[in-house]
Formats: structure tokens, C-alpha cells, sequence
């Protein structure tokens, strides 16, 4: 079964990119990509995991074919062009974004501080990781704030309108991307970070595929040395094994693992929020599931299972086909919106929504974190209604003239 799913796999990524102008970073494209990598590797690299049984390849199957069958479909239906196709964010706007993005730096600067003088550990690097996961008695929740989500925002912003002005914006914001990177311990913020400023390049045609390559490159090594600061793992071969076993081939082992429609409550997993809220105002005794999945220790230790988790287990393989449909659907219209309208702002949508396809094969990103896209897009959209707005207002004036 393993061989007719890669040949499907091949099939659809060799369709998807014929049929999205021949670009990787089509949804189509990159969904078959992943899983093929993903499978590939499976079979490639040296573990003592047991074979894929035929839930999670079944799943994978129902996952990427309703995924790049629904994006495709999306990509070919035409729409009306929008009256405001290459506006630009509001330049007032813009500066207060930066403004409050460093002015808001030192607090992740105190963060680390205080992570580091009340470890627990003595060891710095995974003093840091502790408090930033929210492990520690004075870090008794994951590190986070507005103030993150708007760093991202505003350096995906002024990346895409960089020019020989505003590129010290650039350096700035970058700077404290990855400065919360180091300081979090977190691989995660590295490959927003790396994704992000590749999405935006090459949508605007700044960087070609030998670039990709080399951020690619950069990014498995600098995994690997947070992996063995913050593990203490052995150097060499063995590092880079135990570390593409666990964050890359393990996920498809632990879906094994899962039943079908086990939830304990109806959609737990995929309607989250509507658990969350009522039991955050006292309306409702059901405490939402925890974002942290539960951990297993057999055939290997860990909590993330791919992104088809929370619909396989509340909804079973429906739930994964159903719901590949909606996924496929949406990234599907965001990048036709790119390819037909050119309008810069679904660039940004797409780079700071890319990671949801990308990691497809670890975990589910966008359910699970709702509520941080939807502070994403609102910091996102805010700049371009502003401007939009004085664009009508000038309009009109011009007109009554």
C-alpha cells in the first residue's frame, strides 16, 4: 500500500505544479511534497519504529487527496478582480507598529533574565525552554503576548515594502525575530521566522530555488544545535538521526496509535474554541482540551501525531477527508488570490499562514491556535482598511471637484 500511496502522491504533485504555473510553493505542490518526503524518509532513515499500518496511510491518502483535489478546484474557478488591487498598509499605521514592537523588546529581554536567574537546572538553554513552555514554578504558563504576534506582523509588513528607507526597519525586526528565537529555545519561531521571509521574497520574485535551498540547509543545522543544547544530545550523525527520527518520521508512528471517534465530547479537538469560551465566562463544566496533546511513550516519546489528529479522532476517517476539503479550499483561494490579483497583502496572509501547510505532518496548527491567527489577521488587515479607507475619502474629494 505504501508504493500505490507514493505513486498517487507522485501523480498529484507532478499535476498540482503543472496546474499552479509550475510553482513550489503552490499549497497543491507542497502538500504532496511533504507527505512524499515524510514517506521517504520513513523508509530512509535508521529506527526501530514499526511499520506504517494502513490507518495512518489510509489517512494520508484521504488527507492529500481531498487537500490538493479542493486547492486545484478553488485555483480554477475565476473571480471578480477587487477594485483595490495592489493597495499598500497605512505608512502611519506601519509606524506604530514598529514603534511598539521595540518598544515592547525588552520584555522578552526580562523574560529571559528572570528564566535564567531561577532555573532550576543551572544550565541556561534549558533554563530558558522550561520557563518558555511554562514548566517552571515562576513560569507556570507558555511565554506569550500580543506584542509577539505583532513582531511577526510587522516584519512580514515591512519586508514586503522594504526599500533603501526602510530596510534598517528590517534589519530591527529581524534582529528580534531571531533574538526570540534564541532567548524561547524554540526550533518553531527559527522556521516562522525563515518561512516567512522566504514566502515574501519569493512571491516577489527577489529569490529563486538555490536560495530556498540554503535557508533549507541552514535552518536543519541550527535545529540541531538547539536540539543538543537542549538535550544534551550526543554530536555527529547520531544527533542529526535522533533528531530527524523524532521530529520528522515519529509523528506517523504515533497516528498509529490513535483511535477513531474516541473523543470523550462531540468535535473536542476540532471546535476547540466553542469549548473554550463558555468555559472561560462560567457558562459551561467541560474544560476545553488542552493544546499540549497528551504524550505517549510507546513506539516512541512524544505528543504530536500530524495534522489529521483532531479530526480522526473526533470525526474518524470522514473527519480527515472532510476537513481536508475545507484546508485545501482555503489555501487554494488565498493563493489564487496571489497569482490572479498580485495583491501584496494575500502574500503576507500566505507567509504568515504558510506554516499550517508546511508542518502538516507534525501537528494541527490553525485549529489549535485560532486565536493567535485571528490576532494575526486583524494586526494584518488593520493597515490595509486604513488605507482603504483614505483611498475613498480622496476619491470622493476628487470626484466632487
Amino acid at each position: 500500500m505504501t508504493i500505490a500511496l507514493l505513486i498517487w502522491l507522485l501523480i498529484m504533485l507532478f499535476v498540482g505544479y503543472m496546474l499552479s504555473n509550475k510553482n513550489i510553493f503552490a499549497p497543491s505542490v507542497l502538500t504532496s511534497a511533504v507527505w512524499i518526503f515524510m514517506l521517504l524518509m520513513f523508509y530512509y532513515l535508521e529506527h526501530d519504529l514499526p511499520s506504517l499500518k494502513n490507518q495512518v496511510l489510509l489517512s494520508i491518502f484521504l488527507w492529500t487527496t481531498g487537500f490538493v483535489l479542493s486547492s486545484l478546484l478553488i485555483q480554477s474557478i475565476t473571480f471578480t478582480k477587487t477594485k483595490y488591487t495592489q493597495n499598500t498598509p497605512n505608512k502611519l499605521i506601519r509606524d506604530v507598529y514598529f514603534i511598539l514592537s521595540v518598544a515592547t523588546f525588552p520584555l522578552l529581554l526580562l523574560f529571559a533574565f528572570e528564566a535564567i536567574k531561577y532555573g532550576e537546572t543551572g544550565e541556561w538553554a534549558i533554563d530558558l525552554r522550561n520557563a518558555a513552555i511554562g514548566a517552571t514554578e515562576r513560569h507556570a504558563e507558555p511565554y506569550s503576548g500580543l506584542y509577539l504576534i505583532l513582531w511577526k506582523v510587522a516584519y512580514a509588513i515591512e519586508l514586503c515594502y522594504c526599500t533603501a528607507k526602510n530596510r534598517y526597519r528590517v534589519y530591527v525586526l529581524a534582529f528580534m525575530y531571531i533574538a526570540m528565537g534564541i532567548l524561547l529555545m524554540s526550533k518553531a519561531v527559527f522556521l516562522e521566522f525563515a518561512v516567512i521571509t522566504v514566502v515574501v521574497l519569493w512571491f516577489k520574485g527577489a529569490i529563486k530555488i538555490k536560495f530556498v535551498l540554503i535557508v533549507g540547509a541552514a535552518l536543519f543545522f541550527c535545529f540541531i544545535i538547539l536540539q543538543q543544547l537542549r538535550h544534551h544530545l550526543s554530536s555527529g550523525e547520531n544527533a542529526k538521526n535522533d533528531f530527524l527520527v523524532l521530529y520528522v518520521v515519529g509523528h506517523l508512528s504515533a497516528f498509529d496509535t490513535l483511535k477513531p471517534c474516541s473523543s470523550t465530547n462531540l468535535g473536542e479537538n476540532v471546535f476547540r474554541i466553542f469549548y473554550a469560551i463558555p468555559y472561560k465566562l462560567g457558562m459551561s463544566s467541560i474544560p476545553p482540551i488542552d493544546p499540549l496533546l497528551p504524550w505517549i511513550k510507546e513506539p516512541l516519546r512524544t505528543n504530536t501525531y500530524t495534522c489529521m489528529y483532531p479530526f480522526f479522532v473526533d470525526f474518524g476517517y470522514k473527519g480527515v477527508f472532510c476537513f481536508s476539503l475545507l484546508y485545501g479550499t482555503l489555501f487554494g483561494w488565498i493563493y489564487k488570490k496571489i497569482e490572479r490579483s498580485k495583491n501584496l497583502f494575500f502574500v503576507l496572509l500566505y507567509a504568515l499562514m504558510f506554516n499550517v501547510v508546511l508542518m502538516q505532518y507534525v501537528a494541527e496548527i490553525l485549529l489549535t491556535n485560532f486565536a493567535i491567527f485571528v490576532y494575526i489577521i486583524l494586526f494584518l488587515v488593520f493597515p490595509f482598511v486604513f488605507t482603504l479607507k483614505n483611498e475613498t475619502v480622496d476619491s470622493n474629494n476628487h470626484s466632487a471637484v
